[in-house]
């Protein structure tokens, strides 16, 4: 199990490099920084000083070191968007509302799915299943800015019964972690059904019941224990997906998350905060990935580490 876990955090460490050196190389191809800090007027004598102060006169394998160094010490610098603020500080203040947008955003799309999941299945090609495939359905075809739009007009402008917007009460939680767990209940679900039906075919299953055990432990306690495995090598991506796919969530319900703040700092080329988002989602991706690899062995004692 050592080994392994050292296997996975030298896998790790290299991605998070693959990553800065992706970010780094993008922000050069996109033109040269100095033309997008400094304004259409500049002088040429100007420009080259901004280039000189930030070291962009340098060679690219120069300004790369330099660049790695200072992520090293979680330095990205100064946000320009808002002079004075530390960039990194910008997304650390902010990654908690994300997170717990996300969280809640699981918590319903796993208290939907599992259960859907596992009746479609038992009560295979009845009304339960064909209103899961149903569900399934508008939750992969239905774009996530486009809910949020119809839970406004609904919920917040007719209804009155949830806020349009912003984060304070458990209320403000609601619409935006629907919308964004909605997508993933419907794979979520398709996942469990399908390892849900081999699962009761196998000949374990048929042997519990022979047997003489209860069907609601057969179930929930056998079955869907041993279908775990399938849906759980989907939770990588899912929580990569809850985090990086509320951006567009957070802009719809004003959310005070990552989300809105790398649109603004898009929006106003604010690079340095732009940076030090993709460096932290892809450090809680890659984080998620590897609890998800290690719970394998919990959920499944035959998988042996090496």
């Amino acid at each position: 199990m050592l080994r392994y876990l050292i296997k996975r955090l030298g896998q790790t460490v290299f991605t998070l490099f693959a990553v800065t050196v992706i970010v780094f190389g993008l922000g050069r191809m996109t033109g040269d920084p100095a033309t997008v800090l400094m304004p259409v007027e500049a002088r040429q004598e100007d420009r080259a000083r901004i280039m000189e102060l930030w070291g962009l006169d340098q060679p690219l394998h120069v300004q790369y070191l330099r660049y790695i160094g200072n992520v090293l010490r979680g330095e990205f610098g100064d946000s320009l968007q808002w002079p004075g603020r530390d960039a990194l500080e910008l997304v650390l203040l902010r990654i908690g509302n994300t997170l717990e947008l996300g969280l809640v955003a699981l918590l319903f799309a796993v208290a939907l799915a599992v259960p859907i999941g596992v009746f479609s299945a038992v009560y295979k090609n009845s009304a339960i299943d064909h209103v899961g495939k149903f569900i399934a359905l508008l939750g992969q075809s239905l774009p996530h800015f486009w809910i949020g739009i119809v839970f406004i007009w609904i919920f917040a402008v007719n209804l009155r019964w949830l806020p349009t917007s912003g984060r304070g009460t458990w209320q403000h939680l609601i619409m935006p972690a629907v919308v964004i767990g909605w997508f993933q209940v419907a794979a979520l679900m398709r996942l469990i059904r399908s390892a849900m039906l081999e699962s009761l075919d196998s000949e374990y299953i048929k042997l519990a019941r022979l047997k003489g055990v209860r069907e609601r432990i057969v179930i929930w306690k056998h079955a869907l224990r041993n279908a775990a495995i399938v849906p759980l090598t989907y939770f990588g991506i899912m929580i990569a997906y809850l985090v990086v796919g509320s951006i567009t969530t957070e802009v719809v319900f004003s959310w005070p998350g990552v989300g809105l703040l790398v649109v603004n700092a898009v929006t106003a080329r604010d690079f340095p905060v732009v940076q030090a988002v993709t460096i932290v989602f892809a450090f809680v991706i890659v984080l998620a990935n590897l609890v998800v690899d290690v719970l394998y062995g919990v959920f499944d004692p035959r998988i042996r580490f090496e």
